[in-house]
């Protein structure tokens, strides 16, 4: 299938991450990169503590595209300028997969504003901002944000987490009519139980819930596999797709 995005411009927010102990396992951002750059996008991409493993996902890019990428270190939890980041290189394609979460009962009162500035007010500031660029520039453009299945759900351990994915979700939906008249799509994807660095300290008990069907379709989703339903996405052949898409294997239905 032609996609029908070789030779666009894209961004994606927060890549490089590969598990120090199983190389197997990438972020999701990294997977994503990957999968764009072989389907012919332009990648450009940040990163913020994974250093070593953006220079090494360049070195892959490279190999697979003659279309060079350009990476730069940012970090969302403090005070930065996208527009002056990006130098002009506005994205046909902008994906925001940067987050973080705090695994606590009791989080501080520091945890909890770093939570929501990251996942909510800096991913909205960097919408806000890039969709004008977007816009101003004449092109059809394509937003996809990096949410999760869990928004808007009770969690002992990550409430704040979840109730952040759920501010930008709503965020995302009031977006969907705004944008459309600027002939920009913006979806959030909202992932399940996901093999990546961050989750591989939980993979075990992760596995346990697919084999007991917890998640119902019995498989702990790999970052590729996201990364393809965002490579999908990013298509023109996906423009009427706006607003929430879930991909967890049908586990948020067997969330209280």
């Amino acid at each position: 299938m032609n996609l029908k995005i070789k030779n666009k411009l894209s961004l994606v927010i927060g890549a490089g991450s590969v598990s120090s102990r199983d190389i197997s396992i990438k972020g999701i951002g990294t997977a994503i990169v990957e999968s764009l750059a072989k389907e012919g996008v332009q990648v450009d991409f940040t990163y913020n503590k994974s250093k070593n493993g953006a220079q090494e996902l360049a070195k892959r890019i490279k190999k697979i595209t003659p279309l060079p990428p350009t990476f730069f270190k940012l970090d969302i939890s403090k005070d930065f300028n996208i527009e002056s980041m990006v130098k002009g290189r506005i994205p046909d394609i902008l994906i925001i997969n940067a987050g973080t979460r705090t695994y606590s009962k009791n989080p501080s009162k520091d945890d909890i504003e770093n939570t929501l500035k990251v996942n909510y007010f800096s991913v909205k500031s960097i919408v806000d901002k890039l969709s004008n660029l977007m816009s101003k520039s004449g092109k059809d453009g394509k937003i996809i944000i990096i949410s999760s299945f869990l928004a808007g759900k009770s969690h002992k351990y990550l409430q704040t987490y979840c109730d952040s994915k759920k501010l930008i979700n709503d965020y995302v939906l009031e977006m969907v009519p705004i944008l459309a008249k600027k002939n920009i799509s913006i979806v959030s994807v909202c992932p399940g139980f996901t093999k990546t660095p961050m989750t591989e300290e939980r993979l075990d008990l992760y596995e346990k819930m697919a084999r007991s069907r917890e998640i119902p379709s019995g498989k702990v989703i790999s970052s590729q596999e996201i990364a393809d339903i965002i490579t999908f996405l990013s298509s023109p052949l996906a423009l009427q797709i706006n607003g929430l898409v879930y991909c967890d294997g049908g586990a948020r239905y067997n969330l209280d």
